[in-house]
């Protein structure tokens, strides 16, 4: 850039001719009349007109005072014409002369007007760096403002996606809730069935041990009696006795008949009591698959959520099947028992009829076969009995047993009464936390709401300074453009100065005045460009120093004891606030004016 006042104090124009000045453009064509002080250093005469040094003969003499006189007329009006030549030439340089005078002032005039221009512009450029600098500042802040925005929005969208999660979890937690409460009221009912159930087998027991116990007594009244028979002697009024006994025992045996078809009754509808009950067993085994099928499909389902799952009731089927089973086994081996008892009966009655039909019939000497037939019976009889007795043993363990699985059952039932009781402390307690977390939830929902709000009309207020600073910019581009321009001319200028300055040989022209201009302008961009990267430099020292404040603050009055130590964030309004640069009164006007060259990306301001 050229300096406010004039580069070269104003000279007078000299009228004094400069070296080569009269230096015609032909030489060769007036080498022998030469004039002025280049007379002095020509040869005045030929060689040929020297005198003595012709080598031809002297002639006669002529008259050289005629001839004398005509040279010194032809010499004389050769000067007369040379002199209105030489007039005529300096009429025409003196005219050139002030033309250029003239053209010299009128740039001179130009080029003051120029510079006046140019600091107007360096002025403006300043007052436009100034305001670009504030247009930074500000940009940096709507920055840093836009990143808290972004970084606001996406915490608010992890909120929604959380409160969307807890939703769901309180809407599964409910349903769940609502099953677990459908399972207890069916574990109830089914507890409640099985109750019964077990009342009922236990009457049928107690029913059937009276029966066991009146057939045993009638056994051994059937073999006390016969036994007396067999010790009786036989005669004829033994022989009525048998027949009137063996009408009795027909008659029994009639009735023992029908008592067995009873029985057979009884046995039938004992089967079809245990066939209705394995077909309720099987139902509820079924049912209690299907609600732990439902429950482990909700628990898949919801795994996300830490609820207690119940232990399977795996145990529990098993015991009530084995339970259920040994009744069957009791029940169908006091059914065999009694079909064995009642054929027992039957045979026994029949070998009786037989025998007293063949006694009547054949003669008294089958005693002795009745006796072997006694025998026989007797052996039965006590074979009967014994397994009798073992199937009794048998039934008091089956009892034992069955009392150890009641007590095992109503400890499984207690267990699972304060599972239950535990798993609905643990969802009080999860809708408690979820509670909270919503209420959180909601809290931070409305402080980004107030953020949000806060950041759109700080946004609203930056779109008016954009507009301002895309003017700015624009302007900014034409006083570049009018800038170049500007620099153009002077170059133009400085040029026709140095040819002024000059001389018209090209061996002498002053050029080095043009390349001092141009080193001094590359000084100063070198310059400008060092203060710009220091500025730079400063600004963002600065913003570490802000950010290492904003993530390792500890206050001086309490002195940490570990060599780590670990600070929370401050708030985002107070971060808001401690991000803004803050500002630097000392700073010289030349840096704030040069860091408008970092916001100016798409074009450069060559200084």
């Amino acid at each position: 850039m050229f300096a406010k006042g004039a580069r070269f104090d104003k000279q007078k124009i000299s009228d004094v001719p400069g070296p080569n000045y009269y230096d015609t453009d032909k030489p060769s064509s007036l080498t022998n009349y030469k004039r002025g002080a280049f007379l002095e250093k020509e040869p005045r005469f030929h060689e040929s007109e020297l005198e003595g040094t012709s080598s031809t003969p002297p002639q006669q003499p002529v008259d050289r005072h005629g001839m004398l006189q005509r040279k010194v007329e032809d010499l004389e009006r050769m000067h007369c014409e040379s002199k209105k030549a030489h007039q005529a030439e300096v009429e025409r340089l003196r005219n050139e002369i002030a033309r250029v005078q003239k053209l010299d002032a009128e740039h001179r005039e130009r080029a003051e007007k120029l510079s006046k221009q140019t600091t107007i512009l360096e002025s403006r450029i300043q007052e436009l760096k100034k305001s670009a600098s504030a247009d930074q500042a500000e940009l940096r802040d709507l920055r840093v403002k836009l990143r808290l925005a972004d970084n606001e929005r996406s915490q608010q969208k992890t909120a929604q996606a959380r409160k969307d999660a807890t939703a769901d979890l309180e809407k599964s937690v409910a349903a769940e809730r609502k099953r677990r409460e459908a399972a207890e009221s069916e574990v109830v009912d089914i507890k409640a069935a099985f109750e019964a159930e077990r009342a009922s087998l236990q009457e049928r027991m107690s029913t059937d041990k009276q029966l066991l116990e009146q057939h045993q007594m009638l056994l051994s009244r059937v073999t006390e009696q016969y036994a007396c028979l067999a010790a009786s002697t036989v005669s004829q009024q033994v022989h009525d006795n048998l027949r009137h006994e063996y009408g009795l025992l027909q008659m029994r045996n009639w009735r023992i008949d029908r008592r067995l078809a009873n029985s057979q009754d009884h046995i039938n509808l004992l089967v079809d009591l245990i066939r209705q009950k394995q077909d309720e067993s099987a139902f509820q085994s079924r049912r209690i698959r299907d609600l732990e099928r439902d429950l482990d499909r909700v628990c898949t389902s919801y795994g996300a959520v830490d609820l207690f799952r119940p232990a399977p009731l795996d145990d529990l089927r098993e015991s009530l099947d084995g339970v259920i089973q040994n009744e069957l086994r009791d029940n169908l081996a006091v059914a065999s028992t009694q079909l064995a008892c009642s054929s027992a009966i039957n045979g026994a009655y029949r070998a009786l009829g037989d025998a007293a039909i063949l006694t009547r019939a054949v003669d008294m000497l089958d005693l002795a076969q009745e006796r072997q037939t006694s025998s026989i019976l007797r052996t039965e009889l006590s074979d009967a009995r014994e397994a009798l007795y073992k199937e009794q043993d048998a039934a008091a363990q089956q009892t034992s047993i069955f009392a150890s699985q009641k007590a095992e059952l109503d400890a499984t039932a207690h267990a699972l009464a304060l599972r239950a009781e535990v798993v609905a402390a643990g969802d009080k307690r999860t809708i408690q936390n979820l509670t909270e977390t919503i209420k959180m939830a909601r809290q931070t929902e409305d402080g980004l709401r107030a953020e949000i709000s806060s950041l759109t009309a700080e946004v609203a207020e930056a779109e008016q300074f954009q507009a301002a600073y895309y003017g700015l910019s624009e302007e900014v581009k034409s006083l570049i453009a009018r800038k170049e321009l500007a620099e153009g001319e002077a170059e133009k200028l400085s040029q026709f100065n140095a040819e002024i300055l000059g001389h018209h040989n090209p061996d002498q022209r002053i050029l080095y005045v043009d390349r001092v201009r141009r080193e001094l302008a590359e000084a100063k961009q070198k310059l400008a460009l060092t203060t710009v990267e220091l500025q730079g430099a400063k600004s963002d020292i600065a913003a570490m120093a802000r950010e290492i404040e904003a993530y390792a603050s500890v206050p001086l009055e309490e002195k940490p004891r570990t060599v780590v130590t670990r600070v929370a964030r401050p708030p985002l309004s107070n971060l808001n606030r401690s991000m803004r640069p803050p500002p630097n009164p000392s700073a010289p006007a030349s840096d704030k004016s040069l860091s408008v060259s970092m916001l100016m990306d798409d074009f450069s301001i060559n200084i």
